[in-house]
């Protein structure tokens, strides 16, 4: 936490945790006791939870530890006014909430609902639960929509007004709007790669942003149009612009291929010459390049960015992460 000059005043370090007092089954040698690179819990969401909003005298911060597989409650009051009486970070007594390991894999943006209990995007597990606060048990899962099984669901926000849920399914591709019985009422898929988050605005429309892309989007709710678009991401571009000159550059080849080998078979027709089957062979070669690479041209982008996520969770799987 900064203040409004940038000064650092507040910050939680989970390196500084003895994670075995939150869990004596997280012994010494455990993950979550070793530090081993930049991304060793991947902290992935935070959210700021006023007391005056939930029935209690302190503030909270909702915490979610992707690598961890962790979602916890930290009193923040507490762990503030601690601080700056000279406390180290990262006190265990402030943590007064845990769920996760064991239940949910590669978590997401976790919200606390309305009625007290905790919604996380269980990423990996591909669904989204709702877990009572008091029992930590699951009163609630969501996996699909629209007869097609949730992928890598980054993010769900649910709306106590509708009754309904606004998820993203990333490794579908798709934002969808469902009702509390699972129906699909909505879907945007549309110029999506990788979709990270969407959520409502105040005038009605979905705001949708892609981690992979860069890509943000304001789409309308109502005639389902794109507002606005900007492209966040110019580093990821130079990627797709090599990718579709690469593209380009071999469907110009295979364009001559193709001709070169149509002329010679108009020629030697007028000789009444036979084609032989290896000529035959590369004429059949150069359509299927043609139509190959043509393809892959025009779906550059998501070809891209499909692959490149890919790539990232195989990396993570090796690690032993997932």
């Amino acid at each position: 936490m900064f203040d409004f000059d940038f000064n650092l005043i507040w910050e939680f370090q989970p390196d500084l945790i003895n994670w075995t007092e939150i869990n004596p089954a997280w012994g010494a040698d455990s993950y979550y006791n070793n530090p081993i690179d930049y991304g060793w819990t991947h902290l992935n969401d935070v959210d700021f939870l006023f007391g005056s909003e939930h029935n209690t005298t302190y503030d909270s911060l909702l915490i979610s530890i992707n690598r961890f597989d962790l979602v916890l409650l930290l009193n923040f009051t507490a762990e503030f006014n601690e601080h700056l009486v000279g406390d180290d970070f990262g006190s265990v007594e402030n943590i007064y909430w845990w769920y996760g390991p064991g239940e949910i894999n590669l978590q997401h943006n976790p919200d606390m609902l309305p009625n007290g209990n905790i919604i996380i995007c269980d990423s990996h597990g591909g669904r989204v639960i709702e877990v009572n606060k008091a029992t930590k048990e699951i009163v609630h899962t969501i996996s699909s929509a629209g007869g097609k099984s949730f992928v890598i669901v980054k993010d769900a926000d649910y709306n106590p007004i509708n009754d309904n849920y606004l998820i993203t399914d990333s490794g579908n591709n798709r934002i969808v709007i469902i009702d509390n019985t699972g129906e699909l009422l909505w879907e945007w898929k549309k110029d999506l790669a990788i979709p990270y988050e969407a959520d409502w605005l105040e005038n009605g429309n979905i705001l949708i942003s892609g981690a992979t892309s860069g890509v943000i989007q304001e789409i309308s709710f109502l005639d389902a149009k794109v507002v606005l678009s900007y492209f966040a991401n110019s580093g990821k571009d130079f990627y797709v612009i090599t990718t579709r000159t690469v593209c380009i550059f071999i469907l110009i080849i295979s364009s001559l291929t193709f001709t070169n080998r149509l002329l010679i078979i108009l020629k030697l027709r007028k000789t009444e010459e036979t084609f032989s089957i290896w000529q035959w062979v590369r004429l059949s070669l150069s359509i299927i390049l043609f139509f190959a690479f043509l393809f892959l041209s025009i779906f550059a982008r998501r070809i891209v960015y499909s692959v490149t996520f890919i790539v990232l969770v195989t990396l993570q799987r090796r690690r032993g992460i997932t």
